[in-house]
């Protein structure tokens, strides 16, 4: 399905995929009813986002963020920190912490 806005909606065996030709994020009800989607027809419904936006997580009656690797990895642990005084956390999550005094 062709829209107006930049994009396009492609049926991929059932899934409905949005195609950009430029970056945008959909953080609200009205992005997807941009490109012709209506979030509250679907079981499940994804966004490429490290954070659901208020409007999308009011509606959404469960939400999940799945952490993976790539140009923003929240998965601090997984990084390759060098340069940093030992032990921190979340990178030691077995360490002992006292406040300073």
């Amino acid at each position: 399905m062709e829209t107006n806005r930049g994009a396009c909606v492609l049926d991929v065996n059932g899934i409905h995929v949005v195609l950009l030709n430029s970056r945008r994020s959909f953080v609200t009800v009205k992005d997807f009813e941009d490109v012709g989607l209506a979030p509250l027809d679907y079981k499940i419904v994804v966004v490429k986002l490290g954070y659901l936006y208020p409007e999308l997580r009011d509606i959404a009656p469960a939400h999940l963020m799945a952490l993976t690797s790539g140009f923003c990895n929240l998965d601090m642990r997984t990084l390759p920190f060098e340069k940093i005084n030992r032990p921190s956390y979340p990178l030691d999550p077995d360490m002992t912490w006292s406040p300073p005094k």
